[in-house]
């Protein structure tokens, strides 16, 4: 019975990256940097029908610097390149300003790039519109002095 629940369970959750097929079909008991290699490895010719893995592959070679500075941090220790936690790490889950220090090669094959940079640009225009009327109310001189009761009356 167990035997049959967990390949249940495998397929109810789904791909865990874009390589799964080909990761199952020649190299199930590889992971992490053992699974790249493995996979890289491999003939142009038998990864043609994955594009998505190709692209995948290609990111990971693109960012293998950052995925070794940033994730490890990230991922409890374990290096996180090779697994579905590893485009994550870097696109979403790494300051914006450590973004910023990634080389461009890694850069330009991140998912949300684009649209964090217009996030940013929104948040300073924001910041600014909120720092320009702070200003406005402090340097704001009142038109009539605030009259108190003299006798103590509320």
């Amino acid at each position: 019975m167990l035997r049959l629940l967990i390949p249940l369970s495998i397929l109810a959750l789904g791909l865990s990256h874009p390589c799964d097929d080909l990761h199952a079909a020649t190299c199930p008991d590889a992971s992490g940097a053992s699974l790249g290699g493995c996979l890289t490895s491999l003939q142009a010719s038998s990864l043609d029908p994955y594009p998505e893995c190709v692209a995948w592959l290609a990111t990971h070679a693109a960012c293998e610097a950052e995925l070794e500075l940033e994730c490890e941090k990230r991922c409890e220790g374990s290096p996180c390149a090779f697994t579905e936690d590893a485009i994550p790490c870097l696109a979403f889950w790494t300051h914006p300003d450590r973004r910023a220090n990634y080389s461009a090669p890694c850069a330009a094959r991140l998912p949300g790039e684009k649209k964090s940079e217009e996030q940013s640009e929104e948040r300073k225009r924001r910041n600014a519109e909120r720092k320009r009327k702070r200003l406005e109310k402090q340097n704001a001189v009142p038109d009539e002095p605030l009259a108190l009761p003299s006798n103590g009356e509320l």
